[in-house]
């Protein structure tokens, strides 16, 4: 469950992106329809469409707008999510360095206690 944080915030990132895309597009269509029953009532006229017409410039600035704002924040999300794999990297990677630097000091330190007859914490026969 928690591993592979970064992998699973920035697949997170890239879902939110498109829900977020999609939302902005189906509710700049919803909102862009204004109905004009008013009119309608008025005049007496009989309209196919039940008075809804598009406003198409509202649909554009709903959804694109929306659109590109749902973009950017999926971007900060998915940085995010990058920059703690990265962190991840780098800390496995350091204590790999740091491991490896441990057993050779170590295999030195034996080589020379026993080349030299220092007591190793072994007993010499």
């Amino acid at each position: 469950m928690y591993t592979e944080v970064g992998g699973k915030i920035k697949g997170m990132a890239q879902f939110v992106c498109v829900v977020g895309i999609l939302s902005c597009i189906i509710v700049g269509f919803m909102t862009s329809r204004t109905v004009n029953y008013s009119l309608n009532y008025a005049y007496g006229a009989v309209d196919l469409t039940n008075g809804a017409t598009v406003s198409w410039g509202r649909f554009l600035l709903i959804a694109g707008l929306g659109s590109i704002g749902s973009w950017l924040g999926s971007l900060l999300i998915y940085g995010f999510g990058q920059l703690v794999e990265d962190t991840a990297l780098i800390r496995s990677t350091v204590y790999e360095e740091k491991q490896y630097k441990t057993e050779t000091e170590e295999k030195r330190l034996n080589e020379v206690s026993n080349d030299t007859g220092i007591y190793s914490g072994e007993k010499n026969l």
